[in-house]
């Protein structure tokens, strides 16, 4: 089209220059026994951007984001260390984030500086494994400096330990127990400067100015199964997990300044949150052409008191928003030659609590104003107020099926052809028109496509 973003009553639009390069080398010693590795790497995003309604020209943006890491870590055996023979890696990364968000002026006007921000993350980290025939023991810690520059400076400094413990009942059958803490820095991500348009107004995302880093503790326990029956192989895991969230992010919602705009400003919630749950796995192997492997999670995220997750008074909820109690895979192959691959997947998603926003036309003082958002509403276009929906559950099919002609020894040719989201499970209820809530998007993201192809190319 040959028009512009803000000649359209509502529009998003993204446009990303993105360069990166990574560099790597392995050095190994004492007979390929230990291991001396370094890296490099470092990305740069250069985005330009607009979010806007109502053929708005103010609002057009522009982001710089550069991205820069080394590490290296020193891995080494030794015949016995306390107890057992044990493997030591002991190593260091630093990470440099650097990110400039500019909100472009338009009319003469001057561009407004929304966030320049540049964290400094420096990792030390030591890990020591044991391996026994009856148990195998790993025991971590590391160390992380953050150093945030913005209007101020942060300096955060946070252990990270982790432990597990792994006991061989039999050699089928086995046992695992673990510990391990995390955090989350409190810094502007690079998913906040993605701008929700709603009901005609910009909503963005800012971090409290008291805003502290985010811990969870983590503790897992699982037994693992391996076993045949008659000519098939099965791998069976159960795994139960509970996560502590101390300090968790959470969006409360304001109105911003006069002009109807209003923003998500990211807090800690006060009484913590928590996430728990069982997981399964099952990986079949029945026969030398055809195997299967399925998993399902079971699992609840409460915050311990009611968020808010709108303006009105009674929005709140202890659940996640966005977050499902329920989703799983299963994976069928089937090789009935060399030559002819076919693949089925089923991934499902249940059911997830989703904010929903609209307008109230009594709140508008211009009488067309408020006629518009009423017609708006009357026509299904939009809802009135705010409601917490429950999403629908999908179960979301891909088919692959490929035939490969061997060239010579090394070299390939490939055909192939599939069909994504067979069932074509989408969202049903979507906004419409200039007053929509164009943050009220869930599920699958791709309708029905069916792809094709020709792949050539190295065996290996």
């Amino acid at each position: 089209m040959d028009y512009l973003p803000h000649e359209a009553d509502i529009a998003e639009q993204l446009e990303h220059l993105i360069s990166d390069v990574n560099l790597s080398y392995d050095l190994f010693t004492n007979g390929k026994y230990d291991k001396l590795t370094l890296y490099a790497s470092a990305q740069h995003v250069d985005r330009d951007s607009y979010y806007g309604a109502e053929q708005d020209p103010n609002a057009y943006g522009h982001t710089k984001n550069l991205t820069y890491s080394a590490g290296g870590y020193y891995s080494f055996n030794m015949n016995r260390l306390l107890f057992n023979n044990s493997t030591t890696l002991i190593g260091f990364d630093n990470t440099k984030d650097y990110l400039k968000d500019t909100k472009l002026g338009a009319n003469g006007r001057s561009n407004t500086l929304l966030t320049r921000q540049s964290v400094n993350t420096l990792g030390t980290f030591l890990q020591q494994n044991w391996k026994s025939n009856k148990v195998n023991l790993g025991i971590g810690m590391r160390y992380d400096n953050d150093l945030e520059s913005d209007i101020g400076d942060i300096n955060n400094g946070v252990w990270i330990p982790r432990i597990n413990i792994l006991y061989k009942f039999t050699k089928d059958f086995r046992f695992r127990i673990g510990y391990a803490r995390g955090y989350r820095a409190p810094q502007v991500f690079n998913e906040d400067l993605h701008i929700e348009l709603v009901n005609a107004n910009r909503v963005e995302t800012f971090n409290s100015d008291n805003l502290k880093q985010e811990t969870s503790d983590s503790f897992t326990a699982s037994i693992n199964s391996v076993f045949n029956i008659e000519h098939s192989y099965h791998d069976l895991l159960i795994e139960g997990f509970y996560t502590r969230l101390n300090d968790p992010f959470a969006n409360t919602y304001f109105p911003l300044g006069d002009q109807g705009n209003f923003a998500y400003l990211r807090v800690n919630a006060e009484d913590g949150a928590y996430v728990s749950g069982v997981n399964m796995e099952w990986k079949s192997f029945l026969s030398n052409k055809l195997e299967t492997q399925l998993g399902f999670t079971i699992q609840t995220s409460r915050y311990e008191s009611p968020q808010p997750w709108g303006e009105e008074d009674n929005s709140t909820s202890k659940k996640f928003m966005r977050t499902p109690d329920k989703y799983g895979y299963a994976t069928f192959i089937w090789r009935p030659s060399h030559h002819f691959n076919a693949s089925l997947s089923l991934n499902y998603t249940g059911s997830m609590l989703v904010p929903h926003f609209g307008l109230n036309p009594d709140d508008f003082d211009n009488p067309e104003e408020a006629q518009k958002v009423e017609e708006a509403i009357n026509r299904g276009d939009i809802i009135s107020g705010e409601q917490l929906e429950e999403s629908s559950a999908f179960i979301v099919a891909d088919l692959l099926v490929s035939y490969d002609i061997h060239l010579t020894n090394e070299t390939e040719l490939q055909f192939f052809l599939g069909m994504k989201n067979i069932f074509n499970q989408l969202q049903d209820d979507y906004d419409k028109g200039i007053y929509r809530d164009a943050g009220y998007i869930y599920g699958p993201s791709q309708p029905r496509t069916i792809n094709f192809g020709i792949k050539f190319g190295n065996v290996f």
